[in-house]
């Protein structure tokens, strides 16, 4: 029973997956079908990632009392209204109240999924499959898209799909067993505040606010980036499959990394090499580095978080990864529209940003080292 558990939470976050990496690599699709500028474009990932962010801070105060089974089919009803909306869209407002919906919908997947996750046998808990189910939704979004342009399928197609696959979900949840309602005492704003008062908490949380921005901002604006390198559409989302190929393949990996190097040495060395590749992508403009970036961006999301939740109970890992995804949704809000304004002036500029703030998850790295 555990294994189907832990199975139903891979195919779960495969499909969420899927659906928030469809955003990347329609931006240019939706920038030229409704004739509106970088800054204005800005709006797509910025209100999905407010709505994820609101759901999580919201979610990780109440999933302990609602219950983890209501929380999804919750989750996907939101979904179900975002995507059915983004699919009718004809104008740029109604992509906006489409995307803030599956924002919604996002954040309280991933806590829900993860908190779920959290309750499975120790045995079962690798977390660099979990995190890698979210690469494998990297790779086959592209090339979904690069299919549907191929063909010239407009790109709200695929919205009307995944609407359709989040009704079968909410049915196979409802209908059986798997997903257990589980509910424990809900989290009072002190004891809130006296988990967050932990050291490993805050600091975890920032290098998590940091580099959800720099992994979303990296892939949201790959688009007009392989634009100025003169890459085709099509071939933008195959070398965007190629990133999340390699960045899902790095995650498998992470267990064994962890194993060898230690998960705090995994952090931080990855988190170099991963602004050295970004360094050579900057001055050669060859996209094998934009891949070769995944390789080293993988590990680090799950090297953190598992070495986080190793150290809370069942009961606090709810509000943990709320506050986590919470805080992800933080940075994807201040860097990838950093990115935006940097980006209108010059997109290899807004490239810098990424960079310099991976040589800081190095530093913030050595204050986890005394906890």
């Amino acid at each position: 029973m555990e294994l189907k558990k832990r199975n139903f939470v891979f195919l779960s976050l495969l499909l969420f997956s899927i659906l928030v990496n469809t955003l990347a690599p329609i931006m240019t699709s939706i920038k030229s079908t409704f004739n509106v500028s970088i800054i204005e474009l800005s709006f797509v990932p910025t209100l999905s990632t407010v709505g994820s962010m609101l759901s999580n801070f919201i979610g990780a105060m109440i999933i302990a009392q609602l219950g983890l089974k209501s929380s999804l089919l919750i989750t996907i009803i939101f979904g179900v209204i975002g995507t059915s909306i983004f699919a009718i869209s004809s104008s740029f407002l109604m992509i906006l109240f489409g995307i803030f919906f599956i924002g919604v919908s996002m954040g309280t997947a991933f806590t829900t999924l993860t908190s779920f996750f959290a309750h499975l046998d120790e045995k079962y808990q690798n977390y660099g499959f979990f995190h890698a189910c979210f690469g494998f939704g990297g790779i086959l979004a592209p090339v979904f898209i690069a299919f549907l342009l191929k063909y010239n399928i407009d790109f709200r197609t695929i919205y009307a799909v995944y609407s359709v696959l989040l009704i079968v979900l909410f049915f196979y949840v409802l209908l059986t067993n798997t997903m257990k309602n589980t509910k424990y005492e809900a989290i009072r704003f002190r004891e809130a505040l006296k988990i967050l008062s932990r050291k490993f908490v805050y600091i975890s949380l920032i290098i998590f606010v940091l580099y959800a921005g720099v992994e979303i901002g990296y892939v949201t604006w790959s688009g007009t980036l392989f634009n100025k390198f003169n890459i085709t559409k099509e071939n933008a989302s195959l070398i965007l499959s190629g990133f999340w190929i390699v960045f899902t393949f790095a995650r498998i990996l992470t267990e064994k990394i962890n194993k060898k190097i230690g998960l705090l040495k995994t952090i931080s060395i990855f988190s170099f090499f991963s602004a050295l590749s970004i360094i050579l992508l900057l001055f050669t403009h060859n996209y094998l580095f934009f891949i070769s970036t995944g390789i080293f961006l993988g590990p680090i999301f799950p090297s953190v978080q598992k070495f986080s939740n190793s150290k809370l109970s069942n009961r606090e890992v709810g509000l943990f990864s709320g506050l986590v995804y919470g805080s992800t949704g933080i940075g994807q809000l201040i860097i990838v529209n950093s990115m935006a304004l940097i980006g209108s002036i010059n997109i290899l500029y807004s490239y810098v940003l990424p960079m310099f703030i991976l040589f800081t998850l190095i530093l913030l790295k050595r204050l986890l080292n005394s906890v």
